[in-house]
């Protein structure tokens, strides 16, 4: 038994001495240790960038454009349809505009002459069914009655963004390699190319290489925060169920933390065109109420802070706004340079929905 409890006890140090030794290059540092220590266990631990800090990078796809584009490749393609057919009509890609029924993608078809309807009939689904797949037909707009309206097909928009996005993607890590940055972690986030960074690397050489890229544009660049940690959330709604003297007050200062935020307001129910404000974070604007054309805060969104509402130093400090419903109210928030991101809205609604309950059960 004593043999056996020996064994166990030597098999042990021998483990926390191999444990230690292994870790020991990545605390004190290869300089620290004999060349032939050094040697053997060489290997260090790598830190994630959640660890070791790190640059978090978004780039935004115009997949609109993506769209618009394919439009005025399909009308090139049935303008030299028509002139191969000798049929007297033109093309048209209009701006998008919803309130004019005029969608995304839009192509018109429209006689040239004052026998435009008759120069029209020759577009007969026979010469359409090239474009069976991409295009498909709409209601034409009030000035536009006698044309034929068609758009590009919501399926084949779909693919072509996903293409887009795709070749975004490689041509943006070909350009990263190309660049010589090593250890980039490039992903897909819905419509967003987000690369991570260690924090050794610059970011100058992958802005460049998004410049090279059509239709593609750097949102926002900020220090990686790695995996999302409740535990700042779970801290406030804590302080909020502990029933403090003004709640509202902990809240916006809370909120203003998790999101490195730079002021929160909670905003009441508008009457007369303004909501007063009910509570602000220590460094929140002085103001009693603002007007609030943007009223209701559902859904929670970013809104545009150079709007004829809201105060001319927040767009000049660069201030990105967001708004969330808190019960009957709002929860407003600014914070400095960077642009709100999809997962951040989800967050924010999801802590002020919850931080609604706690405060009023």
């Amino acid at each position: 038994m004593e043999r056996a409890l020996r064994w166990k006890t030597i098999v042990l140090l021998v483990l926390v001495l191999l444990s230690l030794s292994t870790l020991a290059p990545s605390v004190v540092g290869d300089e620290s240790l004999p060349n032939w220590f050094a040697r053997v266990f060489s290997k260090k631990v790598k830190l994630g960038l959640d660890l070791q800090g790190g640059l978090h990078i978004v780039y935004r796809v115009d997949l609109d454009k993506v769209v618009d584009d394919k439009a005025g490749e399909l009308k090139r393609d049935i303008e030299a349809k028509l002139a191969d057919q000798k049929i007297l009509a033109h093309v048209e890609t209009p701006r998008p505009n919803p309130a004019a029924g005029v969608p995304l993608g839009a192509v018109f078809i429209a006689g040239d002459t004052d026998k435009g309807e008759g120069e029209i009939a020759k577009v007969d689904r026979k010469f359409l069914d090239d474009y069976e797949e991409s295009l498909v037909k709409m209601d034409c707009p009030a000035d536009r009655a006698g044309a034929i309206c068609l758009r590009v097909a919501p399926d084949f928009a779909d693919k072509q963004k996903t293409s887009a996005l795709e070749q975004a993607i490689r041509t943006i890590k070909d350009r990263v390699d190309r660049s010589g940055v090593a250890d980039p972690t490039i992903i897909k986030k819905g419509d967003d190319i987000v690369v991570e960074l260690p924090p050794d690397r610059l970011a100058d050489s992958l802005v460049t290489a998004a410049s090279t890229v059509p239709g593609v544009r750097v949102e926002s660049i900020r220090p990686y925060a790695g995996q999302i940690d409740p535990h700042r959330e779970l801290e406030l709604l804590d302080s909020l169920a502990a029933r403090p003297e003004h709640p509202l007050r902990v809240l916006t200062d809370g909120v203003t933390r998790i999101f490195r935020a730079g002021w929160s307001l909670v905003m009441d129910e508008p009457a007369g065109g303004h909501a007063r404000v009910l509570a602000a974070c220590g460094a929140a604007p002085e103001v009693a109420s603002l007007a609030a054309p943007w009223w209701p805060p559902t859904p929670t969104r970013a809104l545009d802070p150079d709007a004829d509402w809201a105060p001319a130093d927040w767009a000049r400090l660069g201030t990105e706004l967001a708004v969330a419903p808190l019960g009957a109210g709002a929860l407003l928030v600014g914070r400095p340079a960077l642009r709100w991101l999809p997962a951040e809205l989800l967050r924010l609604q999801h802590l002020a929905a919850i931080a609604t309950t706690v405060t009023s059960s």
